[in-house]
């Protein structure tokens, strides 16, 4: 099947990418990933329905439990004072794409939330702010970390973190990396000065928090859109261009994601010729 970015409309298809299991603290939920079918978001700055933490993370569930692509936005907004863990956000397990923009708002104190399998937000709907569209918002987050360790594009719009001072380690990755058109996050209300966290274990110097699991992998490279390692010598190799958010090889089937149509497993620019019954042959 074909997915489009360009228009807005998604279409399902294989997954292009094993997804990650067990390997990070988080538990996988109670659901199995849906690779067929997209998830209905919202539009920008519409939150998740409930009046308590306890009803908006149930809504979460019902909603988004086993998506992998969400068409439009996530917005979720808590109440303080209410007591979670990693797994309460464990329903956005298997989640790889949002066509739309992303916020956090009024976190309450914990540990950690960790998206383990996202790897793109598209911007298609953007925040407005004074310094232009943003796609990541991250706003009161009192205390933890936010991990999004497979994060490696934001295809359009900017990343804005604001009053996150218990929440300063996004200060360690290399947003320059995953922003597109030359943008650059902003730091300047986040309350943050310094990270808490040493990244000088991971290849890339930069990192999400502690551990090898949360270390960035870099895929820009100088005279290539997305490049990823030769499993050879380890030198930087080229992706496609039809691909978006890296890829693991050089061919336009092995890319993470596809920067227009996903004609089932191909990055392709337009759509085939389309095909005739024969009720002779009984074939298309």
């Amino acid at each position: 099947m074909w997915r489009s970015y360009s228009a807005g409309l998604v279409l399902t298809c294989s997954c292009l990418h094993a997804l990650m299991t067990s390997c990070f603290a988080v538990t996988p939920p109670g659901c199995t990933a849906i690779a067929d079918t997209p998830c209905l978001g919202d539009s920008t700055n519409v939150f998740i329905k409930g009046t308590t933490t306890a009803e908006v993370l149930g809504q979460l569930y019902s909603r988004f439990c086993g998506c992998t692509y969400i068409t439009g936005s996530l917005s979720i907004q808590l109440s303080l004072g209410t007591a979670l863990t990693e797994d309460s956000f464990n329903s956005l397990y298997y989640l790889k794409e949002i066509s739309g923009s992303l916020q956090f708002n009024t976190i309450p104190s914990m540990s950690t939330i960790t998206l383990p399998n996202l790897r793109i937000i598209r911007g298609q709907d953007t925040f407005a702010s004074s310094g232009g569209p943003v796609s990541l918002l991250i706003q009161s987050f009192t205390n933890g970390f936010l991990n999004l360790p497979s994060l490696t594009e934001i295809s359009n719009g900017g990343a804005v973190f604001v009053s996150t001072s218990g929440t300063c380690d996004f200060l360690n990755v290399l947003w320059t990396d995953i922003l597109s058109n030359g943008l650059l996050p902003d730091y300047s209300n986040s309350g943050c000065s310094s990270p808490s966290t040493d990244c000088s274990s991971c290849s890339s110097g930069h990192c999400w928090s502690s551990g090898s699991l949360y270390c960035q992998n870099l895929t820009k490279c100088q005279g290539c859109g997305r490049c990823f390692k030769s499993s050879g010598d380890g030198s930087d190799q080229c992706c496609s261009d039809l691909c978006a958010a890296g890829c693991y090889g050089s061919t336009n089937t092995q890319c993470y994601a596809c920067s227009t149509l996903n004609n089932n497993g191909s990055c392709v620019t337009q759509c085939p010729p389309a095909l005739v019954y024969d009720p002779v042959l009984f074939k298309l």
